[in-house]
């Protein structure tokens, strides 16, 4: 799962930059790259969250309802992020960018976490099912 995370994301990668430098979006120096390659690494995050979620569904509830439910199952975590944010603002905290950067340097910490949580849920749905 995480190999095609991360093939999908260096490929987001190449053709993001190809299509920046022909639309003169994007440069090629030091800061630039190194923007890209944050971005990448979130986008990396993004995607594993995403797709261990993919695992209990399908072991629970068979290829065709788990992929129905993949698409529901995209809410749960837009539901977290948005509940973080309306807690922050309860708080009082003021989202700059330098506290969004910060939060997205977190996602990996947050994202093996879920992995985690998921793969601990596979392991025992995979337990219950007969072979």
């Amino acid at each position: 799962m995480a190999i095609f995370c991360l093939v999908g994301s260096v490929f987001g990668l190449l053709f993001g930059s190809i299509i920046g430098n022909i639309m003169h979006k994007i440069t090629f120096s030091l800061e630039d790259i190194g923007e890209l390659l944050f971005f990448v690494l979130v986008a990396w995050m993004i995607a594993l969250v995403f797709g261990s979620m993919s695992i209990p569904l399908v072991f629970e509830f068979g290829a065709e309802k788990g992929r129905v439910l993949l698409f529901v199952s995209y809410l749960f975590p837009a539901a977290i992020c948005f509940g973080v944010y309306r807690l922050l603002v309860l708080l009082g905290v003021e989202l700059t960018d330098r506290l969004i950067f910060v939060l997205l340097c977190c996602s990996p910490i947050f994202a093996l976490i879920w992995v985690y949580i998921m793969y601990g849920t596979s392991y025992r749905i995979f337990l219950k099912q007969e072979l």
